[in-house]
């Protein structure tokens, strides 16, 4: 594998053989090679400080701000106001989110009597390009970076931070023209540059200009495992409009045959198997993994791992996955709706019905699209009916209704009948009351109040649900599936004027009515017998 950087990439070295270890921490990083950057710094972390810097931004760039922050501690006191801990102590507070406090330890680092400030300010430039847009200060890190390049024009690593920063900002041309200076400057630099320039058009869905880079980065390099691995991604992505499975194939190969048996490599093969649907071949690779790596199973394998167990229809493993996925990740940012949705199919598949909805409402308080979030609530309240918790299923609707901007028929029915079917008579009553008001044509709405009547008026002396009976037949004559509730409407007005007024003609009308609905209604036919003349 070629030698990618120069020596000078973020600090200046104080002997051969450690210029040479540094300069290999400097090139897995590069490559994403972490944990290897991590094995191989850590080894000599305590006597040099430029390896205990590669140490700790090792861990920074997998994401244990935790660790490195005890490593910083750590090394702190072995070896005390080294300006490259100092460096490494700003990366973690940015990395925590304390830009204040890292931006003032930044500052005191470049006033220090280093003889090689330039590296100094590329360490800096390149802890903000790094970082990501929430915690970058692009304008800050660009104009150190210009430093640098001042200081040492032949050294074109700067220009690499300055297109991420300009990235951070949102800058396309202006990063991509960044990276091209950095080729101009330095020629060992192609290949990061071009990948990187790769990076932009991916970011823009430009399949023809990333592959154009990306060609040209391993023209540079045939070796260079990021423009690989970027080709690989490019052909495993629909959205990016270059899928090309075969190609994909091609691209594993090259990437498996060209990496170190590394954490990071095998992390890729069993992705690979993931991403190629071949799930049982991508959960023997995620335990190998967790068999040669155990300190390092982490979120991501549970992940993946449920996601694999789901394809193969294992609830019990799926939910046993996610479970320890969400332990796992610490960040409730990163977690998708997708986690959820997936976990209540499972909880359902297994019966445990009060997680189901417990996962459908999670996804629906995670997710921004709003048609979506009524759909997660949905399903969250049809759980909650299918266990005839209608009390618990009303609410959730009445939630749906106060989220849409013009609930339909079907929210206000839904959420009615639940109050109704859970006891709860005035407050089913007060939603079907905005239904009828809503919708004055649907004799679903006087029906529902009238039942709700009905409930409130056992003894029948009020006659508070005659009017809404009345307005339901009236409205559902012509509606076949008002079968029911009409055969329904004239029972309990034939009730009302037999037995309270005592109006033998109206009774006979009703249960005229219901026969010629139902002509072998066996109650009608029997009272019509009592009753006729």
């Amino acid at each position: 594998m070629k030698l990618l950087i120069p020596l000078i990439l973020l600090m200046a070295w104080s002997n051969t053989s450690n210029a040479q270890s540094a300069s290999t921490i400097q090139e897995l990083l590069m490559l994403g090679e972490f944990s290897s950057a991590e094995e191989l710094s850590g080894k000599a972390k305590s006597n040099d400080p430029e390896m205990a810097f590669g140490f700790i931004r090792s861990l920074v760039m997998q994401g244990k701000i935790s660790d490195a922050n005890k490593a910083v501690i750590e090394l702190m006191q072995i070896h005390p106001k080294n300006v490259w801990l100092q460096i490494a102590k700003g990366e973690v507070l940015l990395h925590e989110g304390k830009t204040a406090e890292a931006k003032t330890q930044f500052k005191e680092c470049l006033n220090n009597d280093a003889t090689d400030k330039a590296a100094i300010r590329i360490a800096i430039g390149s802890a903000y390009a790094q970082v990501g847009m929430k915690y970058c200060d692009p304008d800050f890190a660009i104009s150190i970076l210009h430093e640098a390049n001042s200081l040492q024009p032949s050294n074109g690593i700067g220009y690499i931070y300055i297109g991420d920063c300009n990235r951070c900002k949102l800058e396309a041309g202006m990063a991509v023209e960044a990276y091209s200076q950095a080729m101009k400057v330095d020629k060992k630099l192609e290949a990061l540059a071009n990948y990187k320039i790769a990076s932009v058009y991916v970011t823009q869905k430009n399949c023809e200009a990333a592959s154009t880079n990306l060609n040209n980065s391993l023209t540079a390099d045939p070796s260079f495992l990021p423009a690989i691995k970027a080709h690989y991604q490019l052909a495993t992505s629909f959205e990016s409009g270059c899928y090309d499975k075969e190609k994909a194939k091609f691209y594993y190969n090259e990437y498996v045959k060209k990496a170190t048996g590394s954490f990071e490599t095998e992390c890729f093969i069993a992705t690979h198997h993931y991403t190629m649907q071949e799930y049982s071949v991508a959960l023997q690779s995620i335990k190998e993994i967790q068999k040669k790596w155990p300190a390092r199973y982490d979120k991501t394998f549970y992940l993946i791992a449920g996601q694999c167990y789901a394809a193969q229809n294992d609830f019990s493993n799926v939910i046993l996955s996610l479970e320890q996925y969400l332990i796992e990740e610490k960040n409730a940012e990163e977690i998708s709706i997708g986690v959820f949705m997936l976990l209540a199919k499972a909880y359902s598949e297994t019966g445990n019905s009060a997680k189901v909805k417990a996962s459908y409402i999670k996804a629906a308080s995670l997710q921004n699209d709003l048609p979506k979030k009524i759909e997660c609530l949905d399903k969250a309240a049809a759980e909650d009916v299918k266990e005839k918790k209608h009390t618990d299923a009303a609410a959730v609707y009445e939630q749906i209704i106060s989220l849409k901007k013009v609930p339909s028929a079907a929210d206000y029915f839904k959420c009615g009948t639940a109050w109704y079917q859970g006891g709860e008579i005035q407050k089913s009553k007060k939603i079907f009351q905005t239904y009828a008001e809503k919708f004055p044509s649907d004799w679903r709405a006087p029906y529902y109040i009238a039942n709700n009547e009905a409930l409130l008026d056992t003894t029948l002396s009020v006659g508070s649900a005659v009017p809404f009976y009345e307005k339901a037949i009236a409205l559902g004559a012509n509606d076949p599936s008002s079968k029911k509730a009409l055969i329904q409407s004239h029972w309990y007005l034939f009730g009302y004027a037999y037995q309270v007024k005592k109006n033998t003609t109206n009774a006979l009308k009703h249960l005229d009515a219901i026969l010629a609905i139902e002509p072998t209604h066996p109650e009608a036919i029997k009272y019509k017998k009592l009753l006729s003349p």
